[in-house]
């Protein structure tokens, strides 16, 4: 009988440790693809202090919470990469329009 109730016991221990490793790879993965969209979505609106955080949290989620100074470069990269917006400029009939002026323009 006690043979018995050991065995249950590491059977449920077993299943749970299974379980626990199946939720944990599930919510790792959603997590990574949220950061990832997140990321890219930052670098796309040009939006640097959000692109930096967002960068920062993707490659932690994807390194299991260690940022390397690879990904660090990486994030600096992308990031300089980025149009500045206030700079980024239309010319239409030999004026400077900002962006803002030249979407209510057309």
């Amino acid at each position: 009988m006690t043979q018995l109730i050991l065995i249950a016991i590491f059977l449920l221990a077993i299943m749970y440790i299974a379980i626990k490793y199946c939720i944990d790879s599930v919510l790792t993965e959603r997590k990574v693809q949220f950061f990832a969209a997140e990321y890219e979505k930052a670098l796309r609106e040009n939006n640097k202090g959000y692109a930096r955080a967002a960068g920062q949290f993707y490659y932690s989620a994807l390194r299991r919470g260690k940022v390397t100074d690879r990904d660090e470069e990486a994030i600096k990269n992308d990031v300089a990469l980025m149009k500045i917006e206030k700079f980024d400029f239309v010319q239409k009939n030999k004026e400077v329009v900002l962006p803002s002026e030249a979407t209510m323009a057309a």
